[in-house]
Parts: structure tokens; C-alpha cells; sequence
């Protein structure tokens, strides 16, 4: 391989994580914006925001600037989404903005959970990423050492 292309390939892994998450938090300011606000209660409809818009930005942002932090906060964020009660769910006004979940249990009693295969698929990408990074940092840490 030649040099610029071993330092193109991790750009684009970030940048492909941050797009998904720039998507999700742009569909869930979407969803909270053009929703009438009689439906929900503030509380419910800010706290929505700060899970699905806020947390999903910032968690881009820091994978933008392919930071360790970031890659955790994603991690945190996805980690959250891939087993999802429905107790959880009935207390946010509206549903996730995206999702690929698969049923579980008894929904007749309302003790059925939702367990998301595409949440469950990033987090997998994330840990590859943080694990990627952490061993590159350690490489570079051994050379240093060694001049």
C-alpha cells in the first residue's frame, strides 16, 4: 500500500460512523421539530432531544475529530439502543429514529423487549475502532520508546 492510502483508510471508518450518526440525530430533529407539541409533554419531547439529537452529535463530533472519547460516547449510545425494554420506550414520545429491531417476549403483558440487530452491528464497528486505535497509540508509544 502506499503511504497516504494506510492513512486514508482510518479517515474513512470515522467518517462513515459520523455520517450514520449525523443521520440519526437529523432524523430525530426531524421527527421532535415537525411533531405538534400537543402530543407530548416538554419534558418528554427535551429529554427525547438530548438522547436522539444532542448525544448523537457530539458523539460525531468526536469521532470526526477520530478523538478515544468519541468512540466511547458512540459506544454508549449504541449500547443503550440494542436492548430496548419497552417500558423505556413507552416513557419517550416517540419510537427511535432508526432501528432494526427484532421482537422478544411477551408484548401482551407489555414485558416484550426489543433487541436492535443495526445497533448491535455498529457497536461491534465501534469496539473494532476503539480496539484499532488503542493498539496503533500503543505501537507508536513503542517506537518512540525504542528511539
Amino acid at each position: 500500500m502506499r503511504p497516504d492510502t494506510k492513512r486514508l483508510i482510518p479517515c474513512i471508518r470515522y467518517q462513515l460512523t459520523t455520517a450514520l450518526l449525523v443521520i440519526i440525530a437529523l432524523i430525530a430533529l426531524a421527527i421532535v421539530l415537525l411533531t405538534p407539541a400537543s402530543n407530548t409533554s416538554l419534558f418528554r419531547a427535551l429529554a427525547y432531544g438530548a438522547v436522539f439529537v444532542f448525544l448523537p452529535l457530539v458523539a460525531a463530533w468526536g469521532l470526526w475529530s477520530e478523538k478515544t472519547w468519541g468512540i466511547l460516547l458512540s459506544m454508549l449510545f449504541y449500547l443503550s439502543q440494542c436492548v430496548k425494554p419497552l417500558a423505556i420506550l413507552s416513557w419517550f414520545p416517540f419510537m427511535p429514529p432508526v432501528s432494526l429491531a427484532i421482537p422478544y417476549g411477551n408484548f401482551t403483558q407489555g414485558e416484550g423487549m426489543l433487541i436492535d440487530v443495526y445497533a448491535i452491528t455498529i457497536t461491534a464497528w465501534l469496539v473494532f475502532l476503539f480496539h484499532s486505535r488503542r493498539n496503533s497509540a500503543r505501537t507508536t508509544q513503542e517506537q518512540k520508546m525504542r528511539v
